[in-house]
């Protein structure tokens, strides 16, 4: 969603690197942007190769990042589906690399190996057929982070061997700013002010105050310092922050609180505390192969819901 400045960056090189593979499409898919992603498609599209299909959806008014995935995907035709950001490069032999990875191997997915940037977390592969028999992202993951983490949990449970590229060709993506990434977001978006309670020295409140006055808060707990008492752990920054076990709350906010709470008005702050959550808060979907294991089905309604258009056929709406 309102990525049209990666865009212009990133389709020209990729196109330049599947030229030569003409079993391929591009989906590319319109979250309701606001930067002009449509007006440029439509101005280029006689120059743009018809292997590139755009569809533009109107439905939601912010990103949700596990929802626009899932609607991509069934809009797609192909077998075999790579998931790829705005801000990713594809690199050079990369189709070639896929296409030998599923024509010798059965029940498998491809992505980066695990410490690559998190630019390119994303980008992974697999059959149609095992996305939609896992049950797709997981929507209630909405915020940014660990949604691409939860769903190689779950095809790995299911059986599939998670094949991992290294090569840096593979690997490049623009980098930028963590506001970048979360501006879109509902909390972002709609956000009057942060509140932070410090309960313990290892354990903080945070309470998300939105412009219609209702909130979301949880729990963060340092859990390097927790049961201090006992023994200090080893310092894991990747692990160190979790989300209370049900502490996410959601409500209208009493007036009442704003006297014992601290108020984070900086705007960098925010920033920086909004990026955090969404990630502390979504690690908690896809922790660990039991907790996966343990949950009821992922979307049990059909996932990608929603109204897209075809090009710019407005008379024509598909249902998803």
């Amino acid at each position: 969603m309102n990525r049209l400045h990666h865009l212009k960056q990133t389709l020209p090189y990729n196109l330049d690197c599947i030229c030569g593979d003409q079993n391929h499409e591009i989906i590319i898919l319109d979250y309701n942007s606001t930067d002009g992603l449509d007006k440029w498609i439509e101005n280029n599209r006689s120059r743009l190769p018809k292997s590139i299909k755009y569809f533009k959806t109107t439905t939601s008014d912010h990103y949700k990042r596990s929802h626009s995935r899932n609607m991509a995907m069934r809009l797609a035709s192909g077998d075999i589906i790579c998931n790829l950001d705005a801000d990713n490069f594809i690199g050079e032999g990369f189709i070639d690399y896929i296409s030998k990875v599923f024509s010798e191997n059965q029940n498998v997915f491809v992505s980066p190996e695990e410490n690559s940037k998190s630019d390119v977390f994303g980008k992974i592969c697999f059959t149609k057929n095992a996305f939609f028999e896992i049950g797709g992202y997981d929507e209630k993951i909405e915020y940014y982070g660990f949604e691409d983490l939860e769903l190689k949990t779950r095809l790995i449970e299911k059986g599939l061997k998670n094949i991992e590229f290294n090569n840096p060709d593979f690997q490049r993506a623009i980098q930028h700013s963590e506001f970048e990434r979360i501006k879109n977001e509902y909390l972002f978006k709609n956000l009057k002010h942060i509140l932070i309670e410090k309960n313990t020295p290892y354990q903080s409140k945070i309470v998300f105050v939105l412009n219609d006055n209702t909130y979301e808060s949880g729990i963060v707990i340092d859990d390097q310092y927790n049961k201090c008492d006992e023994y200090i752990k080893l310092l894991e920054e990747k692990n160190r922050y979790i989300l209370k076990d049900n502490s996410v709350e959601n409500g209208i906010l009493d007036p009442i609180l704003l006297s014992d709470y601290q108020i984070i008005e900086s705007k960098i702050d925010q920033t920086k505390l909004i990026y955090f959550y969404s990630q502390v808060k979504n690690k908690s979907f896809a922790k660990t192969k039991e907790s996966i294991s343990s949950k009821k089905r992922i979307n049990k309604n059909k996932i990608g819901n929603g109204v897209v258009f075809a090009e710019f056929d407005k008379e024509h709406p598909i249902i998803l």
